[in-house]
C-alpha cells in the first residue's frame, strides 16, 4: 500500500497525475517511440499520451512510470523490512532505531523530482551548482534504498 501511495505521489510530483474537468479522453502523440525516449530533464522523459478518466488526468511517460515503479517497489520493500526491524529489533540484530533510519533514503527521490519547484515556490535563488545537485539525488536514492534493503534484510533472522 505504501508503494502505491509513493508511486501516485511520485507521478503527481512530476506533474503527470492530477485533476481537471470531468471527461473521458485518450490522446497519443505522433511517433510515440521517438517521444518516449526524449529527455526533458535529468531522469525525466517526455509524455507520449494523455489519459483522462473522470476528473483524473494522467500523462503517460513510460520511462517515468517505470522509474517510479522501481522507486515505489524499493520504498515499499524498505518499509516492510523497517516494520520487521522495528517490531523485533532483536530478531534483526539491529538497534531499535534502525528500522526508521532504513526508510529515510526514499525522501531523496522526492527532493530530486520536486526540489527545483520547491526552491521556486519559496523564492530561494539557487545557484546552478545547487540545481545540478538535484540530478544526482535520484541515482543516490536508488543506491541507498537498495543498499539499506540489503543491509537490513540480510540481518533479519527467520524463525
Amino acid at each position: 500500500m505504501s508503494g502505491l501511495a509513493y508511486y501516485l505521489l511520485y507521478l503527481a510530483g512530476l506533474g503527470h497525475l492530477g485533476f481537471g474537468p470531468a471527461g473521458y479522453e485518450v490522446s497519443v502523440v505522433s511517433n510515440p517511440l521517438i517521444h518516449a525516449f526524449r529527455q526533458v530533464g535529468p531522469f525525466q522523459w517526455e509524455p507520449i499520451a494523455l489519459v483522462v478518466v473522470g476528473q483524473v488526468e494522467l500523462l503517460v511517460a513510460p520511462l517515468n512510470m517505470l522509474l517510479g515503479a522501481v522507486l515505489a517497489s524499493l520504498v515499499g520493500l524498505n518499509l516492510a523490512v523497517s516494520v520487521v526491524a522495528w517490531r523485533g529489533p532483536a530478531a534483526c540484530r539491529l538497534g531499535p532505531g534502525a528500522g526508521a533510519v532504513s526508510g529515510l533514503p526514499g525522501l531523496l527521490s522526492g527532493v530530486a523530482c520536486c526540489g527545483p519547484t520547491i526552491l521556486l515556490v519559496v523564492g530561494v535563488q539557487a545557484s546552478a551548482g545547487l540545481l545540478s545537485l538535484f540530478q544526482w539525488l535520484l541515482p543516490l536514492t536508488v543506491v541507498t534504498l537498495f543498499g539499506t534493503l540489503l543491509w537490513v534484510g540480510s540481518r533479519v533472522e527467520t524463525p
